[in-house]
């Protein structure tokens, strides 16, 4: 009831994304990774967010080519 997806995003640098994740668009947090869905890999795999506000991009003013950033959920303080 709470997921939303970020679909069709470029990465520019490899990394490993793991459940708990924390996803910001422009320094905004938007929620943490929920999980993954393969239904349609190897074309693509979908990353589900958790978050606590049920609102869509558009709502919330994002654009395409918005930067949005992964943070590890083990990120050392």
């Amino acid at each position: 009831e709470r997921a939303a997806r970020v679909a069709f995003v470029e990465f520019t640098s490899g990394a490993m994304l793991i459940e708990g994740d924390r996803v910001e668009v422009g320094g905004e947090t938007i929620g943490e990774i929920a999980g993954f869905d393969e239904t349609w890999m190897p074309n693509y795999q979908t990353i589900v967010l958790r978050k606590a506000e049920p609102t869509t991009g558009r709502q919330r003013g994002y654009r395409l080519g918005d930067a949005i950033t992964f943070v590890p959920v083990f990120t050392p303080v």
